[in-house]
């Protein structure tokens, strides 16, 4: 059931669009209305961010329902997963003000304690999304979801489960994560299939866009409708499509993809012509795409600190001071970066894991 209309009164200059008035939806795929606020629980969604971007929403669809404990429901054990305040306190960041609930998706809201104008800085802009993009990721949301005019699950509806969580408002600043496609496991393939078609097709459109190096939003609908042509799952429309497409072609350098694994680099056999049935075959290939994963970090990881023990000979040969902000900015890296790999205290830097100075260290003071 929906949460008490007290927290609406709590939250209601991010919700109001006007004194007194919101915007809903009485189905995801009517238009919005403009309504009283006091209507607000008769209304399944709720528009969030029509003009100034005052909340952070991401839309998580489970891929498969949580095994009950003893004793449990089903759905007891589905609210206690959606609703457990677990992962953010793992992420370090702060609580949802709300979490809704219905069939198998949920909707988080933060709203944020200095919103966003409606035409804000490109600097300002591009830390909203990287803030929003890098949470959607750390916690398998749908990266497909856009940021304006968005239909929210409504918290205060009664034909939702939702909780509040009693935090204020947040800043994006609380929000921000360490976070890339490499390295969360969320971000994935995935097959086109009834519950993440959306994201499915944003991925491979996205990596489609990427290999072009650049494509009209014609090509990239076009791409759409053949790949999802080859799936058992009903395709998307044609005005669905056309949103994902334009997502990709006017934010596409905002977007990383998974660049296509080097199995030859790895020397693993082919498994062209093996023969094998439907399901060993994509077995191996799952298996083939964990090891390529693990593969490629581990070249990032030795190409990134390669990158950073150069910087830092540098700066010793040039007998500067050594900091992280320095070799950050020598290396072209971000600070945290650096300071995940190496520990630097008094001038000197050890890697991370290590009782000895780094190679280049002890070269220099040699």
């Amino acid at each position: 059931m929906g949460i008490p209309l007290k927290w609406f009164d709590a939250f209601r200059s991010h919700f109001e669009i006007r004194p007194g008035h919101i915007l809903v939806k009485p189905a995801k795929d009517e238009p919005a209305i403009c309504v009283p606020s006091s209507e607000v629980a008769a209304f399944p969604y709720i528009i969030l961010n029509p003009g100034m971007l005052c909340w952070v929403h991401i839309d998580i669809d489970l891929q498969k329902m949580p095994r009950p404990a003893d004793g449990e429901t089903p759905m007891q054990a589905l609210q206690r997963m959606v609703f457990d305040p677990a992962p953010y306190e793992a992420l370090n960041v702060p609580l949802p003000a709300f979490i809704a609930l219905s069939g198998r998706s949920f909707h988080l809201l933060w709203p944020l304690l200095r919103p966003l104008p409606p035409h804000p800085s490109a600097k300002s802009r591009r830390f909203y999304h990287d803030v929003r993009r890098n949470l959607i990721r750390a916690l398998g949301g749908d990266i497909a979801c856009g940021v304006h005019n968005i239909a929210a699950k409504n918290p205060f509806f009664a034909g939702h489960m939702a909780v509040n969580y009693p935090d204020g408002p947040c800043s994006l600043e609380a929000l921000r994560l360490d976070a890339a496609p490499q390295n969360v496991s969320h971000w994935r393939q995935l097959d086109y299939a009834t519950g993440q078609r959306n994201c499915a097709s944003f991925r491979a459109g996205l990596a489609f866009f990427h290999r072009l190096g650049a494509a009209s939003v014609d090509e990239v609908v076009a791409f759409l409708v053949e790949f999802q042509a080859g799936s058992n799952a009903p395709p998307l429309d044609a005005e669905e499509n056309k949103d994902i497409a334009r997502s990709i072609v006017f934010n596409g350098e905002r977007y990383k993809s998974r660049a296509d694994r080097n199995y030859g680099a790895m020397r693993l056999p082919t498994l062209k012509g093996t023969e094998l049935p439907v399901e060993a075959r994509r077995a191996a290939i799952r298996q083939r795409q964990a090891e390529g994963g693990r593969y490629s970090a581990e070249q990032r990881m030795g190409e990134c600190k390669r990158i950073i023990a150069d910087a830092l000979a540098v700066l010793m040969a040039e007998g500067r001071k050594v900091t992280g902000e320095a070799i950050a900015r020598r290396a072209g890296v971000n600070v945290r970066t650096v300071r995940s790999h190496f520990t630097i205290r008094d001038g000197i830097a050890t890697p991370r894991g290590e009782n000895q100075k780094c190679k280049c260290c002890q070269v220099i003071d040699g």
